[in-house]
């Protein structure tokens, strides 16, 4: 199921700093604002229903104020083209393979009723608004070979977990092999925040060639189907280190270390590399980047990376993917798009939720208008949010017109800077209006602006050329990679013609 329209907006977010020369300057500002707005659900008994919710709603491309457009005998023209909804959900078991296989992103032979919604979501969403390429169709293969081959439950794994512990014990008794390599992920703050960290961590792995592994944390296996088959990407609860979302960039292991002090120890005598990408994460810490795989961290078996949002537009950076990435995506626009459809399937639990939303609130209605109002720092919406949603709906031509005369627009503002709004309209394959900042309780003027395209933004960008070798607005480094619309330090992938 698929919004015919989406449009974000935050409120009480603090000023956006002005423009800085300087790469240390950029980075001090982006990590007090974003250090300002991340939610961190940690430690609340809650929050693995709250995030069940927050996923059924997400899921289903729902904003959390919802208008809809009831059936009529002559129905409003579609502003955004798309056809109207139909007036049932009934599965369609003659609906062609490659539909229910997403352009061949997913393969038959998953039990269906493990997993209900990976095959049975088509109809509720709009058909495929990027195709994905024979390539990465082929490495999507190779990538479920090679879990199979090495995850959990393996001779491969238990071999390479025992190396682990010997290694981090300092008896090193067994012999090296090479044949496996692994990134440990530990995602972490909200949901958003946790399913771009997957998708980011996901794509690195097919790009260097290891078995991603998910630490499993208080809810991932309650809200996600296994997206590999005959194979888990579940941490094992008896992997051997202990405690991974309290490990920083301060540990010996720390890549941050590794290039920071030349005398530091070699990649070959550590267990493992661990690789610090938090939003406010130091100038060190980005260097990774900039890392030539094949060169450096091939001699790592285990890399353990702890990250709270998406760095995919920091991979098209470094010269050493930008073929592969290439090959994979010819749309720079669709990259969540895509890994997100192939990875993110709720469970029956959480899919059993979704549809009886749909089917109460949003089955009969003709087009369907997603808004998500997100308030910061314990402040409420004013009359002046709610002006500014019917100043952008209506400017936009996103609903019918239903004021007398055209609001008056104050002085202008910026800022989205949501996790969740970005995996919403990303799932959904939708490109949003984003409504800016109000400032000083007014509507800002414009009330919102179209996004240049539906990829979440990367709030704790590199500032650092990898093939000059020096610092530099990475924003204009490459035509693909460019500065957020709500966050002008971010950096978006955006399709090289627009």
């Amino acid at each position: 199921m698929a919004l015919d329209g989406g449009v974000g907006i935050a409120n009480g977010i603090s000023k956006r700093p002005s423009q800085i020369n300087g790469s240390v300057a950029v980075e001090k500002a982006a990590r007090r604002a974003d250090e300002a707005t991340e939610e961190d659900d940690e430690g609340k008994p809650w929050v693995a229903r709250k995030w069940i919710t927050s996923l059924a709603v997400c899921l289903a491309a729902l904003p959390l104020l919802a208008i809809m457009v009831s059936r009529r005998d002559g129905p409003l023209p579609l502003p955004s083209g798309w056809r109207p909804a139909t007036t049932t959900r009934t599965y369609d078991r003659t609906e062609s393979n490659q539909s229910r296989h997403l352009g061949d992103l997913i393969i038959p032979g998953f039990d269906e009723q493990s997993c209900i919604s990976r095959y049975q979501s088509t109809p509720y969403r709009k058909n495929l608004t990027r195709s994905p390429s024979a390539h990465l169709v082929k490495r999507l293969r190779e990538q479920e070979a090679l879990q199979r081959r090495c995850g959990p439950g393996t001779e491969a794994y238990r071999r390479a977990a025992e190396r682990l512990d010997s290694r981090r014990n300092g008896t090193r008794t067994t012999t090296d092999d090479d044949t496996c390599k692994y990134v440990v992920l530990v995602p972490y703050r909200g949901l958003g925040n946790r399913i771009l960290a997957m998708a980011s961590a996901f794509l690195y792995a097919m790009l260097t060639d290891r078995v991603l592994l998910v630490d499993r944390g208080a809810s991932i296996p309650d809200l996600f189907c296994e997206p590999f088959p005959e194979t888990s990407w579940l941490l094992p609860p008896d992997f051997p280190l202990r405690d991974l979302e309290s490990l920083t960039g301060e540990v010996p292991e720390s890549y941050r270390n590794l290039v920071e002090d030349s005398r530091a120890v070699s990649v070959s005598d550590l267990p493992y590399v661990f690789v610090d990408l938090d939003h406010a994460c130091t100038y060190h810490d980005k260097l990774f980047y900039c890392d030539d795989h094949r060169e450096f961290l091939h001699r790592a078996p285990w890399l353990v990376m702890r990250t709270d949002g998406y760095f995919v537009p920091a991979l098209f950076l470094n010269p050493a993917y930008q073929e592969e990435l290439d090959r994979l995506f010819p749309r720079k626009d669709a990259v969540f798009y895509l890994l997100g459809r192939y990875l993110f399937h709720p469970t029956n639990r959480v899919w059993g939720l979704i549809t009886r939303f749909y089917d109460s609130y949003l089955k009969n209605s003709d087009e369907r208008l997603g808004i998500q109002v997100r308030v910061f720092d314990g402040d409420t919406p004013f009359k002046h949010v709610l002006d500014q949603i019917l100043a952008c709906t209506s400017k936009e031509h996103l609903i019918p017109e239903v004021v007398a005369q055209e609001p008056v627009w104050p002085a202008s503002a910026s800022s989205g800077w949501s996790t969740f709004g970005y995996v919403g309209h990303g799932l959904g394959g939708l490109t949003p209006w984003i409504m800016f900042k109000p400032e000083n309780l007014t509507t800002p003027n414009p009330p919102c602006r179209r996004a240049a395209s539906m990829e979440p933004c990367l709030h704790g960008p590199p500032f650092y050329d990898c093939k000059a070798r020096h610092g530099a607005d990475t924003g204009k480094l490459v035509p693909h990679v460019r500065h957020c619309e709500d966050m002008s330090w971010g950096l978006k992938l955006v399709h090289p013609e627009y």
